[in-house]
């Protein structure tokens, strides 16, 4: 494929995702982890303007409006776009008003308007140029503006099993990747199994629609990056922004045998000036 048919399939591969999966709903779980992952306080977002890049089904901002956000602005490149506002829309009628989404790639962003928070969490890594993504995003945030930024490590497990599995699932039809996301979604409760699959980068999410979800998300997409922490702080070191790396531990199996680190990483990130 040429790049551009690659920005342009996975671009294709989250407006279908968002759009044909389960919609949002009050996660409990996932919202716990979001604020676990990130240190977040009760009130993070407080009277805060918050820019969601690469919104998705709007999973983030509505984290970001329970936490007290002032207002939300959900940029996605994809059709994903319209799952976004069905979903904040119903689950904050009453905040419509403090909604606004633009459908633009962060690549084309021009920083006008200024945020208190940034939300790039799974995004960058999907993009053609991630670091140049990454520096959209912090030309975004006001001073003292804080950005919260996950993405995937690059890490030997991932090269021998994940990678591999990619290079097929990539090309398969989206209407065909979902229906057999079925197979490893059930497969991956069985005890025997659990151990590989969670090496090849399955989901072990509680609920199998969510399970399916995240294994999609996963296996659809060409365009998919990979980095080592040394290179991420690099490009916050080059864009003169202090930083602090909030991951969670690794899950038990990764610990078990020995697999460095976590498979991704959480940042959040502020500008010195």
């Amino acid at each position: 494929m040429t790049k551009n048919s690659l920005e342009s399939r996975t671009v294709q591969s989250f407006g279908f995702e968002w759009n044909k999966t389960i919609p949002l709903h009050e996660n409990l779980a996932e919202f716990d982890f979001f604020k676990k992952l990130f240190h977040t306080e009760k009130n993070e977002f407080k009277g805060k303007e918050v820019l969601d890049i690469g919104s998705g089904n709007g999973q983030y901002s509505d984290f970001a409006l329970r936490l007290g956000a002032k207002s939300i602005t959900c940029l996605d490149i994809s059709d994903a776009l319209n799952a976004c506002g069905r979903n904040l829309e119903k689950m904050h009628f009453d905040k419509i008003k403090k909604m606004k989404f633009i459908k633009k790639s962060i690549l084309e962003l021009k920083a006008n308007k200024k945020y208190d928070s940034v939300l790039l969490i799974g995004v960058a890594q999907h993009t053609v140029n991630p670091r140049l993504a990454v520096k959209k995003a912090i030309d975004c945030l006001k001073k003292d503006g804080t950005l919260y930024f996950w993405g995937y490590e690059d890490n030997l497990a991932y090269k021998l099993s994940f990678h591999p599995l990619r290079k097929i699932t990539t090309c398969l039809p989206h209407r065909l990747l979902w229906k057999l996301t079925w197979v490893p979604a059930v497969l991956v409760k069985f005890p025997l199994l659990n151990i590989p699959l969670r090496c090849a980068g399955i989901s072990n999410r509680e609920l199998l629609e969510e399970r399916r979800l995240s294994i999609f998300d996963a296996f659809a997409t060409p365009i998919t990056h990979f980095h080592t922490q040394e290179e991420l702080e690099s490009w916050f070191k080059e864009f003169d922004c202090i930083y602090e790396i909030t991951s969670e531990p690794s899950d038990f199996w990764r610990r078990l045998l020995g697999m460095k680190y976590k498979n991704a990483f959480a940042f959040k990130i502020k500008r010195k000036k």
